[in-house]
């Protein structure tokens, strides 16, 4: 994928444009995140949490093409019109999804430390590491880059099955 052309807008809806193009970088941290070697060091921390900032952004950007699409101010009332503003607000704010999680882990590694990780060494599980729930204090129960994938295919479809709720915005 070239970079740059992630970056270039098309003449279309600049908020679609804009969810989309953080999704591709998400894709562009997770695919950098995969080719490491799975130890752990700082660079891969980096592309860990560069991942959730574009990721989550993703969401935070889906928001504005809501808007947009009611052409909602900032009334609570106008907000209530949109379903997919309605589910979107509901999934944040349920601390047993994905979503809830990955917001954490974006806030966490952004503003507070490390996210944790479990570095596993001999067994089954030999040479891998998995984050920490913050809210259990247990391990995931999958390795950092399949979560990490599958927070990739959540989120895409997630805002695909969203935005075909949409109006056409004018």
């Amino acid at each position: 994928m070239n970079i740059l052309a992630v970056g270039r807008r098309t003449m279309g809806n600049a908020y679609k444009d804009r969810t989309d193009q953080k999704i591709e970088f998400a894709r562009i941290y997770l695919d950098l995140r995969l080719a490491s070697s799975g130890r752990g060091d700082n660079t891969e921390r980096a592309h860990e949490e560069s991942f959730l900032f574009h990721l989550v952004g993703a969401t935070d950007a889906f928001k504005k093409e809501i808007k947009h699409a009611y052409k909602l101010n900032g009334s609570a009332e106008n907000h209530r019109r949109s379903k997919a503003w309605l589910a979107l607000q509901s999934i944040e704010n349920d601390d047993t999804h994905w979503l809830h999680l990955a917001k954490y882990f974006r806030n966490h590694g952004a503003h507070g430390s490390n996210i944790g990780h479990n570095f596993y060494v001999g067994g089954e599980k030999n040479g891998t590491a998995e984050f920490t729930n913050p809210f259990t204090k247990q391990p995931m129960g999958k390795s950092i880059p399949d979560y990490l994938k599958e927070c990739l295919n959540l989120t895409t479809s997630l805002i695909a099955d969203l935005r075909s709720q949409l109006p056409c915005p004018a």
